[in-house]
């Protein structure tokens, strides 16, 4: 849509491609504050574009491309599990199942595990304006001081799990993952307390908490999952 929006096949919504709605009931303090707040960017200008096709046109190319992908799939690749192991579809079926599941103590407390660890970062992505911005001073461009971090974290402690995985037990990475955890919360704290916001300090408490954190992430799934081996 967005794409017939741009090649001017169709018309877009008047809140986007056209004018500013109610410019003319706006007084110009009004006029001046909704500029400064948020520039007006019309959806049917082309923002960018790569090869000639705009964003939304590559957008609308992967998504045909992975529709087509899912149907082919769908089609030429066999069910290889037999028909006695499927699971049923049937609504009562599928009720009961999710009841086991979001009652067994042993899945939620892995889950909850996982989605506190994952909000530990998360709450630094959120914030990231304010962060960078605000605190260590860095530009609008300079955001890769905290993704660059985070996901070299990600990788570096998934890349770590892969290599202990079979040599010592699940729990015992899970724990070497808390305490990599901990040591970076610590590291944090320690670091606000003696030290001015700053690079790259600031930073290095984020990539070895992403460390502990992708380090354990595999184990607690295996966690989650152990109960319902079916």
């Amino acid at each position: 849509y967005h794409s017939g929006v741009e090649l001017k096949l169709w018309q877009g919504p008047q809140a986007c491609s056209g004018g500013v709605s109610g410019i003319a009931n706006m007084s110009t303090q009004d006029l001046l504050t909704a500029i400064e707040a948020a520039p007006m960017v019309r959806c049917s200008d082309v923002a960018w574009s790569f090869l000639g096709i705009s964003m939304a046109g590559w957008n609308a190319i992967c998504s045909a491309g992975l529709a087509a992908l899912w149907l082919a799939c769908w089609k030429l690749l066999p069910e290889t599990l037999p028909p006695e192991k499927r699971q049923s579809l049937r609504p009562a079926y599928l009720g009961s199942t999710y009841w086991k599941v979001m009652t067994s103590p042993a899945f939620l407390t892995a889950c909850a595990a996982l989605s506190l660890n994952f909000g530990g970062f998360f709450l630094y992505i959120l914030s990231a304006p304010v962060f960078l911005m605000q605190h260590l001073g860095v530009p609008e461009t300079g955001f890769l001081w905290l993704f660059g971090p985070g996901m070299c974290g990600l990788v570096g402690g998934s890349w770590i799990s892969g290599r202990l995985a079979g040599r010592i037990s699940l729990a015992r990475t899970v724990a070497i993952g808390y305490a990599v955890m901990g040591c970076a919360a610590a590291l944090n704290l320690t670091l606000n307390l003696l030290l001015p916001p700053g690079l790259p300090w600031s930073v290095l408490p984020i990539f070895i908490y992403t460390v502990g954190m992708s380090l354990a992430m595999p184990c607690l799934s295996i966690f989650a999952l152990a109960p319902f081996p079916a």
